[in-house]
């Protein structure tokens, strides 16, 4: 197992994990937090919506090219992870909502807890994996196994 999660393909499929997570907490945000804390005339779809769609592209994109040993797409994964899963559900624990959150409980407390240890987690995953291999991954002729 550990050799699993020390290959590439094992970072791509934990980074998937991470992003099915984010979006979990995203549409959690958008149906049942947003409605409740921002005023009736606020325009969620243009003013969540579409940030929210475009950190999608951004982190499907870097999916694709860590697929392909990309350091940057690596890179990228790793602080989305850190900045998107790990620091909002930190900064949602410690002051929008802490524990425990009365927000859909017990769920929001749940994709709380798990944006925190997922986002750190697949991104110590990453950066591991990217300082373990770093010459291969800076010349791109890993084998993807």
């Amino acid at each position: 197992m550990k050799k699993f999660y020390t290959s590439l393909a094992g970072v791509i499929i934990v980074n998937i994990i991470g992003l099915m997570d984010y979006v979990a907490r995203a549409l959690f945000d958008f149906r049942y937090v947003y409605g409740e804390i921002m005023p009736a005339d606020f325009d969620l779809t243009l003013n969540i919506a579409v940030p929210n769609l475009i950190i999608f592209g951004i982190w499907f994109w870097a999916l694709l090219a860590a697929a392909y040993a990309r350091r940057w797409g690596l890179i990228v994964l790793s602080l989305f992870n850190l900045l998107f899963n790990f620091g909002i559900g930190l900064a949602t624990a410690i002051l929008f909502c802490p524990s425990p959150c009365q927000s859909l409980w017990p769920i929001g407390e749940l994709i709380n807890l798990s944006n925190i240890i997922l986002g750190l987690l697949v991104a110590t995953t990453t950066f591991v994996y990217i300082r373990k291999n770093r010459k291969a991954v800076q010349k791109h002729n890993l084998p993807v196994t």
